[in-house]
Order: C-alpha cells, then structure tokens, then sequence
C-alpha cells in the first residue's frame, strides 16, 4: 500500500491530508496556524500522523504546495506542487470556477470546456483573509467570533476594498459616527469580496457551479455574500464548500482543497519523494536560525550624511497695530487638514495641523480657528485657495476664492522654496508622501512637467510606518526615528503590502529579533514601495530631491531615502503643511496676475 502525504504551507497557516494508493482521503488535520513557525508545526502535524497511523513515515511519499513550496519540499525531500495545479486537484468535480482565499493571496481559477484561466493576487491584502484578520483583531475578536457576529449584519457600512489600510481609516470614521459594530463589520465582509470580484476575477461571469476553497471559506458571512452575489445579475452560479468523504464520514473542510491536491498530484512513479523522517527533524531543528542580519536590506546603518532637514518657520512678529494683508490656504486630505495664512512677502503667519477623521467639515472649522487663534483680527484676507481630496468641499465651506489640484500645489510650495535658496536650480525632483497617498512630481522651470501618484496601497504612504508603530505601542513622533537610527543592520521586509509586512514583522518579532532593525526595515519598506509603486516610473535626474508631506518630518525616512539615491535629501520648512502653502502661493498669483490686467 502507498500512502500520501500533501502539505500546504502558508504564509500563516498548515494544513495536511494522508490518502492511500486509491485516492481515498484516510485523514484530514485540523485548521493550524503556524504563528511564524512552519517547519516546526508541519513537524508537530506529521508526529501525531505518524503516532495516528502507527506506520514508519519513511514509507510515505510526500508532496508540497503553498508559499515558498520549492523551499520547503527540499528541506523535507518532498515533490512540489504549484498553487494553481492543487487547488484544482484538490477541487469537487465538474466545478466551473474556483474561488480560493487565503490569508495572504487569492486566486480565481476558471474551466470552461478545455480552457483553464486564472488570476492571482499576491501583492495585496485587501482580497485576501489576513483583511478580515486584520478587522477581527481591530474588533477584538478571533476570526471565528468576527464571522459569527457578522452574520447579523443588515446594513453594511461603505468600507474601503482598495487596501486594509484605507479600510481601518474608513472603520474609524464610520464608529466616529455612530455606526453599530455590526454594521462596520458587515461592511468589511462586503470590501473583501468586493474587492475579490473587482481585482482578482475581474468581473467575470459565473455559471454552473463554483467552488469556494482555501481558509476563508469557513468565514459564514463571505460564504453568504457570495452565494448572494452569485445568483443576481448576469451571474448564475451554485456556491458549494468542498466536503471530503473519509471513512463513510462526510467533513466539510475548504482549507484542506490545496493539501489533498498535493497529494494527488503525487505519481506512482515519484520514487524519490518516499517521507525521510530524520531529515524533517533535522530541518524543523534548524529552522529558528536567523538574526536580521541575515537578511539585511543594506548591511548598513541608516544615517544622514548629505540631507538636510530645515527648521520650520519662526513665529511671525506682526508690526505696529495695522492689519496685515493676508491669503489662506486649505489642504483638506484624508489623514490630516492643513489651514496656513502668508503675507504679502509669503512670509508664513499662522498654520494648524489637524486629523481629519472622517469629518472634513469638522476639521476644516478647527483649524481655521486655530489660525485666527494665533493672528486674531489682525488679517484683511485677500484670497483664499483650497487643495486636496477634500479641496472642492473646503471651497464650498469657507468661500474660497479657488480650487487647485494637489500636484500645482505641491509644485508652488516647492518652487518657492527652491528659488529662495538655491536660484540657480531649475530642474526639481519632488517626494510627497501624505498619510495615505503618495505623489512623484517632476518641476521644470518652476511648473510640474510630469507626475505619478499612488492611491490604491499604503505601503508606500505614513500609514505604513504609523500602522506598525501603533501595534507595537511606539510613538511614531517621538521614539520611531530614534530606535531606527539605533539599528546597526535593517531586516530585509516585505514592502508590497502593510498586512503582509506585518506578518513578515510577527514573525521576526517571534524569532527575538531587535526591534530596532525590524523597524529600520519598515523605513526601507516604504521606500522600495513608494518607488515601486510610484517615484521609479519618472527618473530621478534632477538636481535636487525634495521631500514633502507629513512622513518628511520623520529623519529615518530621509535616511532612507539618501541611502536609496545616494544623494541628498532636502526637507523644507513646513514640510508638512507645503500643500496648504502652495494652494495660498498659488491664490496669491493668480490675484495679482488679474490686478495688473
């Protein structure tokens, strides 16, 4: 008799099956998370097999599938399976599609007559488990009691489904407004599969039967989010959760989809891959190796050598007992509202910073009054001008003359800067990263003449590097850069996704690593990200770098920076209100431009 072992090792969980020479499912292991330790729970999951069936696991033959299979199936003498191949060995018969999610990827896998198709996505949470994971522990619930309580849900509340990130901004603000729990969670649910239909199977048509696999499918809410969205509109489709038939017993169990299929996928002729016991324990007794440095991003400190970061403006001192002529600008953006007054020499007056949590209306009032706190009646407002997400609706609010876009914006606020101190430069390199976007502008001749921006991911956004801090109770402003600069050697981290670096994190965090250099890791994070995502598609050839936006006030992040380009980095002042800045700077010309016509 030839027995079969198919292990599917996740990035978060293990899942295992034994079939026999016919195919017929002998055992299937329990949902285990692995919590960072994979080689050793898949060691713990093969003793009690080898205990269940009292056989010597030499005689087995194994096959592996899931994250790093090549990795694994070497260190334990195993085939390797693609992802793909398991899932669909490891699906019901005759299903037309396949919905499969995991924690940390999903995939949709299509049959129609002899085609196969399939989509991936391994870039990003928000279509995968570790969203709802994410929500659940927001909540302060296992994924077991976040399902549940889902399920009363009758009025989901709008939540993002483009990044887990932007979804918890949108939780916050849906609580801040006295949304029932029930309701956010249900509105979490509706993201991920949203976000699912939208990205990964990219609108396709249902038909005959899908099957839902992978650990997400034992989520009761997204199961019936999806039979609903399954049986309207152009869709018809019957949704079935693979059940195993093991000893005349029937088990549900859809996380198991991609073990049995490694285990299928096992030939009669795979000799070499008979289970060596020995060499599993050898390779579980090893596995817990590794110090950041062993995988540094650099091998090097991160330190500001070239940059300079410029004090912000001195207090204003206002003159006799006139007013002072005067033009406001309004930054209103998802994360924080930035209000500034300037005089007629751009002098900055006044200036506030303040979160817009959801209420941009709110915000907007709060930081008006806290300029006109600091100037009091001292100004004759000339104009006013407004940019940002919330730029048109702060327009309507205070009655500002004009809205300008973000990126005209950030491009006067630069310019000024740059002309001031160095008037011989013409050709600017921008840097804008705000809490949850981040923007690459090019500035020839004082205009911006090309740029990019991210919106859809975090990972290159301050979310990213406040998200890990607030897990780990570190005060972003206060203790973050310190403890970076303290690291002799960045841990080399996952930069496609902050859920993803998070787990990367947990992991090493559960190996003793120096929080430190896992936090240097996070500044170097951001940063392949942010050029990844969005600064490498227009070339760096200026000459100079600026930073700008609320992160540039963070030094390890210009670290990081200079060390990427190896050039210096310039912070100007009021880095983090420049947008406001340039939105008054900009209102300022334009009035002038139209007295003199």
């Amino acid at each position: 008799m030839i027995y079969r072992i198919g292990l599917d090792i996740g990035a978060q969980s293990v899942s295992a099956a034994v079939l026999d020479e016919n195919e017929n499912i002998l055992y299937i292991a329990p949902y285990t998370r692995h919590m960072g330790r994979p080689i050793e729970t898949t060691r713990e999951i093969l003793d009690y097999i080898k205990q269940k069936f009292d056989y010597q696991l030499n005689s087995f033959k194994l096959a592996v599938t899931g994250s790093n299979k090549r990795d694994f199936a070497k260190q334990l003498n195993a085939r390797h399976v693609g992802t793909i191949e398991a899932q669909i060995l490891g699906a019901p018969e005759n299903v037309n599609q396949i919905i499969c999610i995991g924690n940390s990827g999903a995939k949709f896998i299509s049959r129609k007559d002899s085609s196969l198709d399939f989509e991936t996505n391994n870039a990003c949470a928000a279509g995968s488990g570790a969203y709802l994971d994410e929500m659940a522990a927001k909540f302060k619930m296992s994924p077991a009691e976040f399902s549940e309580f889902t399920l009363d849900s009758k009025n989901p509340a709008q939540i993002s489904s483009r990044c887990t990130v932007f979804a918890d901004s949108d939780v916050i603000g849906q609580q801040q407004k006295g949304t029932p729990d029930v309701e956010i969670a249900g509105g979490c649910v509706d993201a991920i599969v949203r976000g699912y239909m939208q990205d990964i199977a990219k609108g396709a048509t249902f038909t005959g039967v899908t099957s839902f696999q992978e650990g997400v499918a034992q989520n009761k809410a997204v199961v019936r989010k999806l039979e609903q969205l399954l049986a309207t509109g152009k869709n018809n489709s019957k949704l079935i959760i693979p059940s195993y038939n093991i000893n005349g017993e029937t088990i549900e169990a859809p996380y198991a989809s991609g073990a049995i299929g490694a285990a299928r996928a096992i030939k009669a002729e795979d000799l070499k891959f008979n289970f060596n016991y020995e060499r599993m324990l050898s390779a579980a007794s090893a596995a817990p190796a590794s110090s950041s440095c062993s995988a540094c991003a650099s091998g090097r400190k991160l330190v500001i050598e070239k940059s300079k970061i410029y004090p912000d403006s001195e207090p204003y001192v206002f003159s006799g007992d006139g007013k002072v002529r005067a033009y406001l600008g309004f930054d209103v953006g998802s994360v924080s509202t930035n209000v500034i007054a300037i005089d007629e020499n751009n002098n900055l007056i006044a200036r506030s910073y303040v979160p817009t949590a959801g209420r941009p209306v709110n915000a907007i009032q709060e930081g008006t009054e806290e300029v006109f706190a600091v100037v009091g009646d001292r100004l004759e407002i000339l104009g006013a001008a407004s940019t940002g997400s919330g730029r048109f609706l702060a327009a309507q609010f205070v009655g500002a003359d004009k809205a300008v876009n973000e990126i005209t914006a950030q491009a006067y606020g630069v310019s000024y800067f740059v002309r001031s101190l160095f008037p011989h430069i013409s050709h600017i390199d921008v840097i804008e990263i705000g809490g949850q976007d981040s923007k690459r502008i090019k500035i020839i001749n004082g205009a911006p003449v090309a740029f990019n921006m991210n919106k859809v991911c975090a990972a290159g956004t301050g979310s990213f590097v406040e998200k890990q801090c607030d897990k780990y109770g570190i005060n972003v402003k206060t203790q973050f850069a310190d403890l970076v600069m303290q690291s002799d050697c960045p841990a080399d981290l996952s930069f496609r996704c902050t859920v993803f670096t998070g787990a990367d994190i947990n992991t090493r965090i559960q190996r003793s690593e120096d929080m430190k250099d896992v936090l240097a890791g996070v500044c170097n994070a951001l940063v392949k990200n942010y050029m990844a995502s969005c600064g490498g598609i227009i070339p760096f050839d200026g000459e100079i770098i600026i930073f700008t936006g609320g992160t540039s006030k963070n030094r390890s992040l210009v670290a990081a920076f200079e060390q990427h380009f190896n050039r210096p980095i310039y912070v100007t002042p009021d880095s983090d209100v420049n947008g406001a800045i340039g939105a008054a700077l900009w209102i300022k010309e334009k009035m002038e431009m139209e007295k003199e016509k």
